[in-house]
Order: C-alpha cells, then structure tokens, then sequence
C-alpha cells in the first residue's frame, strides 16, 4: 500500500506541470483525451527487422491526478510506424513530452543505434534530455519490470542515473549529447549499462557500467572500475567512494569534488602524446586496519589515493585501446582544436594512431575532513 502510495504521489507531481503547459497551449482539453503520456521506452529489433516498441505510459484518470504506469509493445516497420500502430492497441497517439528514459536492446544496439534514434530526433514533441541506457537483456523486459523497490520502474531508473554524482559508475548520457557523440571526430561514444536484477522473489532494474559505441554499434563494455577511468578523464566524477589500499589497513576516501582535469595534446618531431593532469579532494570516511593518523599516516594515503586514481584511468586506456581501439575520452577532439593540420592528415586512420598513443598521468590529491579519530585499527599482535 505505501508502494503504490508513492508512486502514486510522484505520477501527480510528475505529470501536473505537463499538464499545465498543455492547458497553457490550449490543447489539454483534447489532447490529454486523445493521447497517452509516455514516461519510459524500450526498442528491440525482431528478427523479420521489424522494430519492437515498449512504452510505459502514465494512466491519468483525470486532469489532475495520475494512476500508475502501463506497460504495451507494438511491432512495427520503422519507429514511426509502431507509434502509429499504437492507437490500434489503446486508442490514443503517445504523447511523448515526458520521456524520461530511453532503453535499447542489444537486439538494436549491436547494429545501429543511429537510425533508431532519428526519430527521436526528428520528433518535434520529444525533448532532446532523456537518458539513454544500452540493456544486456531486450528492452521490453526492462521497461516491464515490476520493481521490489518503493517507486515505479521509471523513477529508479532516472534516479539512479541523477544520483551517479554520489558514485561515479556509470554515466549520465543524454538523448542529445549521445547524439554528439555519434557525429563526433572518431564517431565514438558511450552510454550507461542497465541490468535486471532478482531479490526476495522479485525483480529491479540497476544502472552499473559503461556500453562502448563505435560508429553507431555496441561493440563492448566497461566495469565499474574502468569506467571511472573513462569519467576522471571526462571530468564527470563529482562524487563517490575510493577505496585505497595501504600496508595493513584500506582507506575509504570520500571523493568531495575533482578540481581540475587538464587535458593536452602534445605533438614534437611528428609524435602526439596526450598529457592528463588531475586534482582531487578528498576526505577519509574509514580505515579498515591499523594506521596512525600522524603525517606519514595522511601521507601514504595520499600518495596511495593517487596511484590508485592513476591505476583506473589506465585500466580504461588499456581496454579502449587495445581491445575496442575506441577514443571514448574526446582526445580526438582535443587534437582537431589544437592541431588542426595534424588531424586532417590522420583522421582516418584515427583508430590505429589511438590505439598506439601514449597518455602522461598526472594525479594530485589533497585530503580534508580526516575525522576525529587519531588513531584507528589495532595492532592484531604485530
């Protein structure tokens, strides 16, 4: 009864502003009658190459207050034609303003996302700042998940992308800046990595990872881990825990915010490098071990935060380069603005000169907030 309460209470404050800005254009009273409010969609391809179309629509029983999320799936020869097929099924065209998150089948993404999301693109009512996830399962049985957890599918899923400041595992891609990236130099990108999950008899939906895109195909992934690598690079880590291994105990620092993330192309004799110089706050939330907490203390966690800072953006290079050959980390944008001349010469061989191109790391950290606690841990018989 509380689930459905606040679901309830979250469908009323997500859909009244929506419909104050129909009324407002004074098309609510017939529109909301012959439309249907989407709030989640799902495409997978069929093996006719027909495209499979999941919407969660928002039920309004009135005006003024919101039901609960429906799930339908209809097939159809392109997107436009699915939507379209929609109202065979429950009587009104999508109403698609409220989008909020975007899910792709592998069905879809291990061939190409860009004609997919044309009409997305072309779709004069859908915003460009939905979010964008690939799924390792078929988008219709995300979309249709029954969470365990006290909100509605659609809710978990968009808060946990939102809430990806606190953890920094796993992008934040929206419908616009995917699109970006698509037509970007190197035609590389990424978006998230959803998965169903199963507890206590029933099911939800977790965000985690990174889906690598290369000239509009999913071509792999990246774990948590590797993933940061790829967000430190990007500037997008605002936030989460590093865990930092130290000689008898492991530091849990509060990453409070990355300052300062200077990327810079190189080119002497006709060699490009790419140098990367970061810095880092951060704050220690826990010791797990012995560590006296004097100078030499703060000292190795720090320089031990730095190398651990340092191991994950390799770990994203060492991937991207030598398995997906894909410049997820904008270091071919980085040369086309510094050397224009130089790209021009090499942009179509860009995969292989990435792949080959050596990255200077350079991490500074600073630590705050070190707690009350002097000394930590015991000596377990040392």
């Amino acid at each position: 009864m509380a689930t459905r309460k606040n679901a309830k209470g979250w469908l009323r404050r997500a859909v009244l502003p929506v419909l104050v800005l129909l009324a407002a254009a004074g098309c609510m009273p017939t529109e909301l009658n012959e439309r249907s409010l989407v709030s989640m969609v799902g495409i997978d391809a069929n093996k006719d190459n027909t495209l499979r179309l999941t919407l969660g629509i928002i039920g309004t029983q009135d005006k003024n207050q919101a039901d609960a999320i429906t799930v339908y799936s209809v097939n159809g020869e392109t997107l436009f034609d699915a939507a379209r097929k929609f109202i065979q099924v429950v009587g009104n065209q999508p109403l698609w303003p409220y989008i909020k998150v975007i899910v792709l089948g592998p069905s879809v993404s291990k061939q190409d996302i860009i004609p997919v999301l044309d009409y997305f693109n072309r779709n004069n009512e859908i915003q460009p700042n939905p979010f964008v996830v690939l799924s390792m399962i078929p988008a219709e049985e995300i979309v249709r998940v029954q969470t365990v957890l006290p909100a509605l599918n659609t809710v978990v899923v968009e808060q946990q992308l939102v809430n990806q400041s606190k953890l920094s595992l796993a992008p934040k891609v929206h419908l616009y800046q995917l699109n970006e990236m698509m037509v970007s130099p190197g035609s590389t990108g990424y978006t998230a990595l959803i998965r169903k999950k199963s507890q206590n008899e029933g099911a939800y939906s977790q965000v985690s990872g990174l889906a690598v895109i290369k000239h509009g195909r999913w071509i792999g992934e990246l774990d948590e881990r590797q993933t940061r690598g790829v967000l430190w690079v990007q500037h997008q880590v605002k936030g989460g825990i590093l865990n930092v291994p130290l000689e008898k105990a492991t530091a849990s620092l509060v990453i409070k915010k990355c300052s300062k993330v200077k990327l810079k192309p190189d080119l002497q004799d006709g060699q490009l490098r790419i140098s990367l110089d970061m810095e880092v706050k951060l704050s220690v939330g826990e010791i797990m071990g012995y560590l006296t907490m004097d100078r030499k203390g703060l000292e190795s966690i720090r320089t031990g935060a730095e190398k651990e800072i340092t191991q994950e953006v390799e770990a994203a290079l060492s991937v991207a380069q030598r398995t997906y050959k894909a410049d997820i980390f904008g270091f071919a944008q980085a040369v086309e603005r510094k050397y224009p001349d130089y790209w021009q010469e090499h942009k179509d061989s860009w995969e292989s000169v990435f792949s080959r191109l050596s990255v200077d790391i350079a991490v500074k950290a600073s630590l705050h907030d070190f707690g009350l606690t002097e000394s930590v841990g015991h000596k377990g018989g040392d």
